[in-house]
């Protein structure tokens, strides 16, 4: 994606940022769906009402724009079926939750809002890939390996290594 483009659009499904005249309930329950392998989730001290309640909250104040700084979505026959909190501090942009609807996935979604929250960080300044550390991190080694580069699926990949060598 190049800086600049505002929406994504591939085969009829647009990724757009939500606005308060969305359904928030379908925010809430995709919210709630995202954490499902959280460590709130799985941990059987952790109600379940209580999760369910940490979630909900977390997806309705994002939409909302009270802890994330947006939120994009995407619509099928009227209704949210994915959606991805974006947020950043800094240059440091992160990513809060992201989910899609368990019916639609495996059906590029998921791709479709990190290709869209790429081009939203890198729009908003944020970068992409960073690796911040200092001198006595590595003060023994003589070579630094900091990411690997690869190529899977017809896709460029990076994955963030660190990794110190004598």
């Amino acid at each position: 994606l190049e800086p600049g483009e505002n929406d994504l659009i591939v085969r009829d499904r647009t990724v757009v940022p939500f606005d308060k005249g969305m359904n928030i309930e379908d925010i809430e329950k995709l919210a709630i769906a995202s954490g499902k392998y959280s460590r709130y989730a799985v941990d059987p001290k952790f109600p379940v009402e209580l999760f369910n309640a940490l979630y909900k909250e977390w997806g309705r104040r994002s939409a909302m724009r009270e802890i994330a700084k947006e939120v994009l979505v995407i619509e099928n026959n009227g209704r949210l079926v994915a959606f991805v909190t974006l947020g950043g501090q800094g240059k440091d942009g992160f990513i809060g939750l992201i989910s899609v609807d368990d019916a639609l996935k495996g059906r590029g979604y998921g791709k479709l809002l990190m290709d869209a929250a790429k081009s939203w960080f890198l729009n908003n300044g944020y970068e992409l890939a960073c690796f911040s550390f200092n001198g006595s991190d590595f003060s023994n080694e003589k070579a630094l390996m900091l990411g690997d580069i690869y190529r899977k699926n017809g896709e460029w990949r990076f994955s963030a290594v660190g990794q110190g060598f004598n």
